[in-house]
Formats: C-alpha cells, sequence, structure tokens
C-alpha cells in the first residue's frame, strides 16, 4: 500500500500532471488582430470669380461694375448715374474650389427688384429654373473648366419717368450645400 512518505510525492505529481495538462491548454499559439483607420474630410469651398460686365451706352453719363471680394464670397453689382434707357450687364462664374462636390440652388421665386433681372447658369451654362440646383464638381487647380455662372441685367426702362435721384439697392442669397 501507500506509505506516508509516498503521499506527498503523489500529490506533487497529480499537480505536475494537472499543471502541465492545463499549460497546454493555455500554450496554444495565439495572435491579436488590429484594424486602424484614418478618415481625412473634405474641405467645402463655392466661390465666385472673375466677374465681369459690358455697358450698352456711348455717351459715358452712366457706369456699371462688377466685382468678387477677395474671399470670393461676394459679387457687388454698381450702377452710377443710371438713367432711363440705360442697361447693362454682366456677371460671375462660380467655382468649387473644395474638394467635394457643391450643389448651386436658384431661388425659390425671382428676387423682385427694381430694373435688375438675376439669373443662375448651370456647368453646361443653361438656365437654372427658379428653384432648381445644379452640382459643381470639385475644380481647385486653374484652368477651371468645371464652374456655374451668375448673370445680371440692369435695364431702366426709356419710357421710366420716376426714380430720379433715387438709390436701390438689393441682396440676392445663393445657397450653397454639399
Amino acid at each position: 500500500m501507500f506509505s506516508k512518505k509516498s503521499l506527498p510525492i503523489s500529490i506533487a505529481l497529480i499537480m505536475v500532471l494537472a499543471l502541465s495538462t492545463l499549460g497546454l491548454a493555455y500554450g496554444s499559439w495565439t495572435e491579436t488582430l488590429t484594424i486602424n483607420g484614418n478618415v481625412t474630410t473634405g474641405t467645402f469651398d463655392p466661390a465666385f470669380y472673375g466677374a465681369w460686365y459690358e455697358e450698352y451706352e456711348t455717351t459715358d453719363i452712366a457706369s456699371c461694375t462688377a466685382a468678387v471680394s477677395a474671399d470670393g464670397q461676394n459679387l457687388t453689382i454698381t450702377v452710377q448715374n443710371g438713367y432711363p434707357g440705360f442697361s447693362c450687364e454682366g456677371g460671375a462664374t462660380i467655382l468649387n474650389l473644395g474638394t467635394v462636390p457643391v450643389t448651386v440652388h436658384d431661388w425659390p421665386e425671382t428676387p423682385s427688384t427694381p430694373f435688375f433681372t438675376i439669373s443662375l447658369h448651370d456647368v453646361a451654362m443653361a438656365p437654372v429654373p427658379n428653384g432648381g440646383s445644379f452640382v459643381i464638381a470639385p475644380d481647385a487647380i486653374p484652368p477651371y473648366t468645371t464652374y456655374g455662372g451668375v448673370y445680371f441685367n440692369f435695364t431702366m426702362p426709356a419710357a421710366e419717368t420716376g426714380g430720379e435721384g433715387l438709390n436701390y439697392s438689393f441682396t440676392y442669397t445663393l445657397l450653397a450645400t454639399q
């Protein structure tokens, strides 16, 4: 039978056997897989560019100018000394200087401003209907090949009898969304 000396040895042997079996279960190979991600968002930068105007007058009495602000966010149209029969037109290009597409929306209804009409034109230079919109793809490197346009026409009818010495101010806001 067992002696008192062999009992501690037997227990020790059973412990070694149990731990080695446990070691085999935990000793199998493992590896951890890692997913790393990096997201960079694009830029959204619609802007007016290259304002132009043309006067239809030969007397140099009235003048018409169009200018784009340094940041490209404002187009200023100025008519000075307008009179019955004077007209001019002009506009500016609308660019997408960002890296994501820009959707430009026209006004839901034509703004009412004495003597002025404003129209929006898409990338094919076709007029955009009231409430319509068009998309400008990113094109931040000259020469710009994808753009829309905004055009204005100022005409004071020759039959206009009122409005002498008046100042007309207006603001049109275009909505650009991503």
